[in-house]
């Protein structure tokens, strides 16, 4: 079975994966063992990027600990990823369990849907 996931990404940062400034995708829930991700605008989420479908490698868990690392990992600035992934809030305990980890899988390529299906025929 293929798994495709699909991701709401802003322009700006689709534009930092196209040019190759971007080669890691975090998320603060799993992949769930997706092979694939498709990028869809963030503010339009009906349109897809022409180069938005891409192969997903192994994920990775980190603590929150590790911050610092996975925002390097992740291709943006600070200030975005603060405000994309924020951090466990000790004044709601309830929501920490959702926080307290962040996923990390490396991004490939573009591959379009005829080249998936061509690699999955038996």
């Amino acid at each position: 079975m293929t798994r495709i996931i699909t991701a709401k990404i802003r322009p700006g940062i689709m534009m930092k994966l196209s040019d190759g400034g971007k080669r890691f995708e975090v998320r603060m829930e799993s992949f769930h063992d997706a092979d694939f991700i498709r990028y869809v605008d963030a503010d339009h989420p009906h349109i897809q990027f022409s180069d938005g479908l891409r192969r997903l490698g192994r994920e990775r868990r980190f603590s929150r600990d590790s911050d610092e690392f996975v925002r390097e990992l992740s291709g943006v600035d600070e200030e975005t990823f603060e405000e994309l992934f924020p951090r466990p809030s000790p004044w709601f305990p309830e929501f920490t369990h959702r926080r307290d980890c962040l996923y990390v899988a490396p991004i490939g390529e573009p591959i379009t849907l005829d080249q998936i299906f061509q690699e999955n025929t038996i």
